[in-house]
C-alpha cells in the first residue's frame, strides 16, 4: 500500500513526435489524481528537456511524481538514475504506473531503486577506472597530463559525460562542449592524451 501523498501529485507526460498527442498519459494520471501537468513533445534521448527541468525545478517536499511508463522519463538507467535523485534530493517521490518497481513512496519501492542505483554506480565506477588507467598510459607516454583546477573540472567532467554517452546516447558532442564548457578540440585532445580515443 503506498504511503500517503502529503504534497501535490505532479504528471510528467512526454511524447517523441507532433503525429503523437498526450490524451493517453493524461487520461491515466489525471485518474491518480494529478492535478499538475508537464507536458512535451520531444526525444527522449534528450537530456536537456525544458518541460522535465521546469517540473525538477519546481518540486516541493512531499509531491510526488507520476509517469505513465519510465521510457516517458528516461532512456538510460544512468539518466534515470540522476533524475530520481534529483527528485529525492527535493523531498519528493515519483510512481511509475506501469513499471511497478518504480515507486518510492513504498519501502519496497525504495529498495529496488536503491539495488539499481548501485549497479548504475559501478558502472560509472568502470567508467572511471578506465578513465584513470588511460592517464596512467598517458603519463608513461610522456603525454603532460597537469592543467589549471578549473580547467582540470570541466575537461574531467566532459570526459565522463563522453564516456557514459558511449553506452547512453544522451548528448550529442556538441552538447557535452556546451555543458561543459570546453571546445570539441579540447575535448577530442585530452581523449587521446588519456589513452581514450586514437
Amino acid at each position: 500500500m503506498n504511503n500517503i501523498v502529503t504534497g501535490t501529485k505532479k504528471a510528467y507526460i512526454r511524447v517523441s513526435t507532433e503525429e503523437q498527442n498526450y490524451d493517453r498519459q493524461r487520461e491515466a494520471l489525471k485518474n491518480e489524481g494529478c492535478t499538475v501537468f508537464y507536458e512535451e513533445k520531444i526525444s527522449g534521448t534528450k537530456r536537456n528537456r525544458p518541460e522535465l527541468n521546469r517540473m525538477l525545478d519546481e518540486l516541493e517536499e512531499g509531491d510526488t511524481v507520476f509517469v505513465v511508463e519510465i521510457s516517458r522519463l528516461s532512456r538510460s538507467s544512468i539518466d534515470l538514475q540522476n533524475i530520481v535523485a534529483t527528485i529525492g534530493e527535493k523531498k519528493a517521490d515519483i510512481v511509475s504506473l506501469n513499471d511497478k518497481w518504480l515507486d518510492t513512496t513504498t519501502p519496497s519501492g525504495k529498495m529496488v531503486f536503491t539495488v539499481m542505483s548501485a549497479v548504475v554506480q559501478f558502472e560509472r565506477d568502470m567508467i572511471s577506472e578506465r578513465t584513470k588507467d588511460g592517464m596512467k598510459s598517458a603519463k608513461k607516454r610522456g603525454s603532460k597530463i597537469g592543467r589549471p583546477k578549473a580547467e582540470n573540472k570541466k575537461v574531467d567532467r566532459a570526459i565522463q559525460l563522453y564516456l557514459d554517452n558511449q553506452k547512453t546516447k544522451v548528448y550529442s558532442v556538441n552538447e557535452i562542449c556546451r555543458l561543459t564548457e570546453i571546445t570539441k578540440p579540447t575535448l577530442y585532445k585530452h581523449l587521446r592524451e588519456r589513452g581514450l580515443m586514437e
